[in-house]
């Protein structure tokens, strides 16, 4: 009894299980269904209600036009607005506001022709204009000579100066003593024995140095100007390429701002190739080197080796170049602005520079090289107080003699300076062996056999030179740097600009209204004409400008690869 109720209740369960599971697909087509019929009647609402607002708005339109035309036609007529409720009692009213309706659409076809034909004209007048510019030719220097700077840029001239007035005239000092004129000792590099473990001693004398005399530079106003630019010695890419010197305002520091001459030359031509190879010494100038000085050195002949910067004097610990102040003879090492091996380590380079030169896209830090030479102490004071500038020509000189070393292609950090190797905490990928590449017993070349530039003029600080005024009166609140000219060639000489002194005009005025108080202008007119300068400009705001002539060429300046 008892098993045949089981079986009945397991019976009742499967039946109704299996019915409820037919069911329960049923409800779930049901309601699928119901929501794709809803689902379209909410966007057939929708469309429907849109529908309606747009007839709406086209009635609304017409109203309006209807409302404009009577009340056209009431201006015309001299009628007022009362005599518009007189309309449908006045079908006189009515038949003359139906003519005036179509005079009004007449007027308004006639206006819109007229309006076409005056835009079709100005455009023929136009095309004409362009037409005549087009047919200009281009000014262009294929050929350009630096010296006169500048001819084929005839720009355009917004204020006139005085005539009288060489725009880069100054005081000159034309006989100068030789030992004084800036030279350049140019040593020609064996890169043969670059790939030599350890480095080979440099076997180089006095006489084996090419002279090249610079005499056009022979004044401390002057002095950015004047400085050989472009002329620079190519011959020997480990002499820096100086581009401005000057003394820093408390006397202690010798400032060089220079630029990495292998940042000019990108082209894949033969000839490019060979010049990126060339100077690749310039890449060598951004790391620093230790040396040590000799026991036997004296203060006549001083004697230094290369070596590690555990062995390195504590003032040459982190150097590149090896100053020597005139006519003293005292020895000082230059030290970098700012460590461009740590900068590199910082931007998480892989390598600070590559030895196919191409290093553009991720080095910009590295397209000006900035360092100073420390100041002998008993020279401090006569440097800050501009005392040993007499008739404006200097009577200190400082010579930069470069520690020639091939440059390093690894990690940024396989050989950094002391102060930053302390704060790494992480170890670097390869290290430098200066033992091993260098040797134990790398002795350089005596400063007077060695390649080097020689009698920088230690001028006047710069405030000094160029704005006295600034030393008497507060300091300004905001200020601004320019580098700009009257014109200047595009890339490639491809186009010429001509309107720098009306473009400097509005600048400085409008910056003058967003609060700034004063504005450096480096003069770069020169690069490219004899005929005008900023100077004109900078007349009209002699209180606000401080124009410091600039003529040398840049980088820019050279043609880009794809119009050569």
């Amino acid at each position: 009894m008892t098993t045949s109720r089981l079986n009945n209740k397991y019976r009742r369960q499967t039946d109704w299980k299996n019915n409820n599971g037919v069911v329960g697909g049923l409800n779930q087509s049901r309601l699928r269904y119901k929501t794709i019929v809803g689902i379209l009647a909410i966007a057939a609402t929708a469309y429907f209600i849109c529908l309606v607002n747009v007839v709406v708005r086209v009635h609304q339109l017409d109203s309006v036009d209807n409302k404009f035309d009577n009340k056209f036609l009431g201006n015309s007529n001299n009628d007022n607005r009362a005599d518009v409720g007189v309309e449908k009692e006045n079908p006189e009213h009515n038949e003359h506001k139906l003519d005036g309706t179509a005079e009004v659409k007449i007027a308004h076809h006639d206006a819109y022709d007229a309006q076409i034909i005056e835009t079709k004209k100005r455009l023929k007048e136009m095309e004409t204009k362009l037409k005549i510019q087009r047919d200009k030719p281009k000014i262009k220097r294929p050929n350009f000579i630096s010296n006169p700077h500048g001819h084929g840029v005839q720009a355009e001239i917004l204020v006139q100066g005085n005539e009288k007035q060489n725009p880069y005239s100054g005081h000159q000092h034309n006989n100068i003593p030789e030992d004084q004129i800036l030279t350049a000792y140019v040593e020609l590099s064996d890169r043969s024995t670059w790939n030599s473990k350890p480095l080979p001693v440099r076997d180089v004398k006095a006489d084996d140095l090419i002279r090249i005399s610079f005499p056009k530079l022979n004044s401390c106003s002057r002095l950015p100007e004047q400085l050989p630019v472009d002329n620079y010695p190519d011959a020997d890419p480990f002499l820096p390429w100086i581009h401005d010197v000057f003394p820093t305002n408390d006397g202690k520091w010798i400032q060089f701002v220079a630029q990495n001459k292998r940042r000019c030359h990108t082209g894949s031509s033969v000839d490019e190739e060979a010049i990126l190879d060339h100077t690749a010494p310039q890449s060598s100038l951004f790391q620093h080197i230790p040396i040590v000085k000799l026991d036997n050195s004296t203060a006549e002949t001083p004697r230094y080796r290369l070596c590690s910067h555990e062995e390195a004097d504590l003032e040459s610990v982190s150097t590149r170049f090896i100053c020597r102040f005139k006519p003293s003879g005292d020895i000082t090492f230059s030290t970098f602005n700012i460590d461009y091996e740590w900068s590199a380590l910082r931007k998480r380079q892989i390598v600070m520079f590559h030895e196919h030169g191409r290093d553009n896209g991720f080095t910009i830090h590295t397209s000006q090289l900035i360092f100073k030479c420390p100041v002998p102490d008993h020279l401090i004071e006569k440097v800050r107080n501009g005392s040993s500038v007499v008739d404006d020509w200097a009577t200190i000189f400082v010579d930069l003699i470069p520690i020639r070393t091939p440059p390093r292609y690894g990690p940024p950090d396989e050989f950094l300076s002391p102060y930053y190797s302390a704060s790494t905490k992480k170890k670097p990928r390869s290290s430098f062996d200066p033992h091993k590449e260098w040797g134990g017993n790398h002795i350089l070349p005596k400063i007077e056999d060695s390649g080097r530039w020689e009698n920088f003029p230690v001028c006047k600080p710069s405030l000094m030179t160029y704005e006295p005024k600034a030393l008497e009166k507060p300091k300004h609140h905001l200020v601004s740097c320019l580098w700009a000219s009257t014109g200047y060639t595009t890339r490639g000489n491809r186009y010429a600009i001509n309107d720098g002194q009306r473009r400097l005009l509005e600048w400085i005025t409008f910056n003058k209204m967003l609060g700034f108080d004063h504005f450096y202008i480096y003069d770069n007119s020169g690069a490219f004409t004899n005929q005008s300068s900023l100077q004109p400009i900078a007349d009209i705001f002699s209180d606000d400008v401080t124009l410091i002539n600039w003529p040398s060429r840049v980088c820019n300046n050279n043609p880009n690869n794809v119009d050569r």
